[in-house]
């Protein structure tokens, strides 16, 4: 995590390019996605045919400019909820929980639009 106006860290942005070329998807978790080296990472991703998915409350310029499935959402929200059905898929269960997806009382947790 690098936040708006501190450097990326030596080294840092050399991995995740290397990292980008070997992931099956990307998540991009409540940025604009507008500041270079670490703009171009999505990029790179889809020009491999990978899946991008955004999550924020707004659909970034990202959107925009690649396809990508958009999650609504924060990403306490939508973190919790994807860590929940991956800890599920991985015990095997093949049920969908009751609450599966949903945020505090039930509510939806996130919006998933397919934008691009």
């Amino acid at each position: 995590v690098v936040l708006f106006g501190e450097a990326i860290p030596q080294g840092v942005a050399a991995s995740s390019a290397r990292d980008a070329e070997l992931c099956d998807a990307m998540l991009v978790i409540g940025t604009s996605a507008e500041v270079y080296p670490a703009a171009a990472l999505p990029h790179q991703v889809h020009r491999r045919g990978v899946p991008v998915i955004v999550v924020d409350l707004e659909p970034t310029s990202l959107c925009r400019d690649i396809p990508c499935v958009f999650v609504r959402g924060t990403a306490s929200e939508v973190l919790d909820t994807l860590v929940s059905e991956v800890r599920r898929l991985r015990a095997g269960s093949g049920e969908r929980h009751a609450n599966s997806g949903n945020g505090p009382g039930g509510r939806p947790a996130a919006s998933v639009d397919t934008l691009g």
